[in-house]
């Protein structure tokens, strides 16, 4: 996967991902996804947060399906990569280094697609990036393009996920919205007095389209393409640096 920013990072994320079933309503999936982050400041790469999910099918027929979802995004870092001893932006960050609560229901028929989901962060992370310690660097004006994240506490998120899809013998094909509204501002520790504070901004929307295509090779293999463009965002400032402007997928499904 290739995500840009309007910071001029580019990331690079592999993703393995693997679902299994109990009976026909219980699906588990263990998402392992690599991240290298290439910017200004520097590269930093490691394993991204490992995502647990359980899925409860509540009904099904042969014309839609109706289930929940609850999961967990586990941390594999504490948030806080440096590089020569400076904390870097969340931009840079493999990890958010939070354990995230995630929940959500989905309606999928023939071609459409509904869900909404919920997720919140439990905990604050160890990011230590701000302005100041950055002043003896050579990249101390870049900095100031970051948002401060020190002990970044992110708010809460409501998403709901809007798709069409469309069939054609071996292909298929998809487009759709995906809101996502912050509904509670993230919370940093001031660099200057050591306090709790709210980051004014941070709570908003952000809308993307999302486009995608799928080719059947065989009763086992898909290939997969997608593509996801932000269209509209109202938060002033992201400081978990969580601003994708847009993402292309390349995927290879193989069902055992």
């Amino acid at each position: 996967m290739a995500y840009y920013d309007r910071l001029d990072v580019t990331y690079s994320l592999s993703l393995v991902d693997f679902n299994f079933s109990i009976g026909e309503k219980n699906n588990f999936q263990i998402k392992l996804p690599y991240q290298i982050a290439m910017g200004p400041l520097a590269t930093a790469q490691g394993l991204n947060d490992v995502s647990l999910s359980y899925t409860r099918t509540l009904f099904a027929n042969e014309r839609q399906q109706l289930s929940i979802t609850l999961g967990t995004k586990i941390p594999t870092g504490d948030g806080n990569v440096t590089k020569n001893g400076l904390s870097l932006p969340m931009f840079y960050q493999p990890s958010l280094g939070t354990y995230d609560l995630i929940a959500g229901i989905s309606w999928v028929s023939q071609n459409w697609h509904f869900a909404f989901g919920y997720q919140q962060a439990l905990n604050e992370n160890n990011n230590q990036f701000n302005w100041g310690i950055w002043q003896a660097a050579p990249q101390a004006d870049d900095v100031r393009k970051y948002p401060v994240s020190r002990n970044l506490m992110r708010g809460l998120d409501l998403m709901l996920r809007v798709e069409k899809s469309f069939q054609f013998a071996n292909w298929s094909f998809f487009t759709g919205f995906l809101p996502i509204y912050r509904f509670t501002r993230d919370v940093i520790t001031s660099p200057q007095t050591g306090e709790r504070v709210d980051t004014a901004g941070s709570e908003g929307l952000v809308v993307n389209w999302l486009i995608g295509f799928g080719y059947r090779l065989n009763t086992h293999s898909t290939f997969k393409l997608s593509f996801a463009r932000r269209l509209y965002r109202d938060r002033d400032i992201q400081p978990d640096g969580l601003a994708r402007i847009q993402l292309l997928t390349v995927g290879y499904q193989f069902n055992f």
